[in-house]
């Protein structure tokens, strides 16, 4: 095909010269030989080479230009790095929201697995709860209550508490493992803030009561008062009977089950002999024995208002509970009306007495855990000549050796160890018991002499 001479001037503008792909296609194999990877196709004409103009000349480019020119080319190329990265980093976060959102729906998805729930700190001193209570109770927190929760003495004395903020306090110590001793007087607790108290060491095992006995000696309103269960022993159960003795308003306390034992009763005891306002006491399960049982019923005497002593549940015995009713028998002005000895047995003696007395305090009521001896077979007893005659028998003995006793002899008294002899020489050997009986019987002067004709009277009667 022949073309005209514009047309090929034209495109020839358009094409590459022919050393331009000359060159190209040697860069080209020289790569292939050293196992590159061309930069750009062959028909591109090289960096240091620009397409001619329309007269086809080939116009090296200048240094100058070549290094705008690279530096246009690397620019290009960070730019494509950075938006590469970005493109990269939008789609992690794209793949992190898909995840956390599927997360979040899985939170509201049905499952059988117990999900463990965020518990909170246990705190031993209370503090938190403190803080709660008051807001609950419309109190002002005490600070010096929360400087000193971890102390174990803990001393609160004038600070005007009153019922409420003293209710928040006891709710506070119910928990507290640091105060061993608690001192709240001249705090005008009243009614209510003393019932806090006394229910809080029902469940602190850790307070004492050294303390406590000084608030029950200043009490001027509380008439009842319930201290059962707090493990008070030795010096606190001291303390608490020696507030009892000064107090003059209280009327009923509860001091069953603690540990008062032999000492704490008699502490007990002593108080009561100057206390003429304590009606009902309640001292049961105490570990009081005998000997505290009766150190406590001497102080008994001289006491005027008490009606009503539980003491029951203690191991004092029978001896123990019949030495409590004789100290009231011996008090003409005691106004005991209820006793309770309740699952604690007594013996014959102590019926004995309490029927006795029954005539002089009509309006006495006695409970105790039974009386054993009711219920023995009551065996007759035998003479004491008839057992010998038995023995004789059973034993198939000749009396001609008791014959055998000079006539001088029988007709004067004899000592027991004479007449024992005799008795052994005749073959007759009783048990103690029984010839026991048999010289009180023939001895009947207790001249502590027998006379041996009298007993051989009985033998042949």
């Amino acid at each position: 095909m022949l073309l005209g001479k514009r047309f090929t001037k034209d495109i020839g503008s358009m094409l590459p010269s022919v050393e331009e792909a000359k060159d190209a296609e040697e860069e080209e194999q020289v790569q292939l030989c050293l196992g590159g990877i061309p930069s750009r196709p062959p028909s591109r004409p090289l960096a240091r080479l620009s397409r001619g103009g329309v007269e086809n000349k080939i116009v090296p480019r200048s240094a100058k230009s070549r290094l705008e020119h690279d530096s246009d080319e690397h620019q290009n190329a960070a730019e494509s790095y950075e938006l590469e990265a970005s493109e990269e980093k939008a789609q992690n976060n794209v793949t992190e929201n898909n995840v956390d959102e599927a997360e979040g729906k899985e939170e509201n998805w049905d499952t059988e697995l117990e999900v463990e729930e965020i518990k909170e700190q246990y705190d031993p001193t209370g503090k938190a709860k403190y803080l709660s209570a008051c807001q609950f109770y419309g109190v002002i927190p005490v600070s010096y209550f929360l400087r000193h929760l971890q102390d174990p003495e803990l001393v609160m004395r004038h600070h005007g508490l009153g019922p409420q903020a003293t209710k928040a306090l006891a709710v506070t110590l119910v928990t507290n493992t640091r105060i061993v001793t608690l001192d709240l007087s001249d705090n005008w607790l009243g009614g209510e803030g003393a019932a806090a108290i006394a229910e809080m060491l029902k469940e602190n095992c850790y307070i004492s009561g050294e303390t406590l006995g000084t608030a029950i000696a200043e009490n001027t309103g509380m008439l009842e008062l319930n201290l059962s269960w707090n493990n008070f022993r030795g010096k606190g159960a001291a303390a608490i009977a020696r507030g009892l003795g000064a107090n003059i308003f209280l009327k009923a306390i509860d001091l069953s089950y603690n540990g008062f034992g032999n000492d704490g009763a008699a502490a007990l005891g002593e108080a009561l002999k100057v206390n003429n306002v304590l009606e009902d006491i309640n001292i049961s399960n105490n570990r009081i024995s005998v000997q505290g049982a009766v150190r406590f019923a001497m102080c008994l005497k001289a006491n005027k208002t008490l009606r009503i002593l539980k003491i029951s549940r203690n191991p004092m015995q029978s001896e123990g509970c019949f030495a409590i009713l004789k100290a009231i028998q011996a008090n003409s002005e005691s106004a005991m009306e209820c006793l309770d000895f309740s699952d604690i047995l007594v013996n014959k003696e102590f019926d004995d007495l309490y029927n006795t007395m029954k005539a002089a305090l009509p309006n006495l009521s006695v409970k105790h855990g039974g009386n054993p001896d009711m219920f023995k077979k009551q065996v007759p007893k035998l003479d004491p000549m008839k057992k010998v005659i038995q023995y004789i028998k059973e034993h198939n003995l000749q009396v001609d050796e008791l014959s055998k006793v000079p006539e001088e002899d029988k007709s004067l008294p004899m000592t027991y160890e004479e007449f024992q002899k005799n008795l052994t020489g005749a073959g007759i050997v009783l048990p103690h018991n029984d010839l026991q009986q048999l010289i009180d019987f023939l001895d009947t002067n207790k001249s502590n002499m027998i006379d041996f004709s009298v007993f051989q009277k009985g033998l042949s009667s």
